[in-house]
C-alpha cells in the first residue's frame, strides 16, 4: 500500500488584491532571514525575483505587515509559505530556480476551546523583515 499526499490551492490571481508582500527567504537551522524583497502586483498578479541569495536550503515566505510593525503573517495578514503555510518546504538554492509558486491568504486567528494537540500544525517562525526592505 502507497499513501500519498496531495495538496490543491487554486486561485484567480488576477481578481487578488493583498497589497504590498513582503518576501523573506528564511533559513530553518539558524533562524534568521537571509534575503527579503518587496512584491508588488502586476497586471498578472504577483511575481517576485530575487538576487544575491546566498546558496543553501531555506524555507520561502510571503505576507503583509498591515500594522507596519515590521512582522509578516501576523494574525489578520495575508501569509504564505512554499509549498503551503502548514507545511513550509525547505529548497535548496543552489542555481536559478523558478515556479516557486505559493498561495497567500487571510490568516484568522479564532479563540479556541481546546488545548493544543500535537496534530496541530507547528507555530510560523518569527518572520521580520527588515525597516528598510528592498
Amino acid at each position: 500500500t502507497v499513501v500519498l499526499r496531495i495538496l490543491v490551492a487554486v486561485a484567480n490571481v488576477q481578481d487578488t488584491e493583498l497589497g504590498t508582500l513582503y518576501l523573506i527567504v528564511y533559513d530553518p537551522e539558524t533562524d534568521e532571514v537571509v534575503a527579503e524583497t518587496l512584491v508588488r502586483r502586476n497586471g498578472n498578479g504577483y511575481a517576485y525575483s530575487m538576487q544575491g541569495v546566498p546558496v543553501g536550503a531555506y524555507q520561502l515566505f510571503a505576507g503583509t505587515d498591515l500594522d507596519n510593525d515590521l512582522l509578516i503573517c501576523d494574525a489578520g495578514e495575508a501569509c504564505g509559505a512554499y509549498l503551503t503555510i502548514e507545511q513550509p518546504l525547505t529548497v535548496t538554492l543552489d542555481a536559478n530556480r523558478s515556479r516557486l509558486d505559493f498561495p497567500i491568504e487571510f490568516l484568522l486567528a479564532l479563540p479556541s476551546t481546546s488545548a493544543a494537540t500535537p496534530t496541530q500544525a507547528r507555530p510560523l517562525p518569527v518572520l521580520r523583515r527588515s525597516a528598510d526592505a528592498p
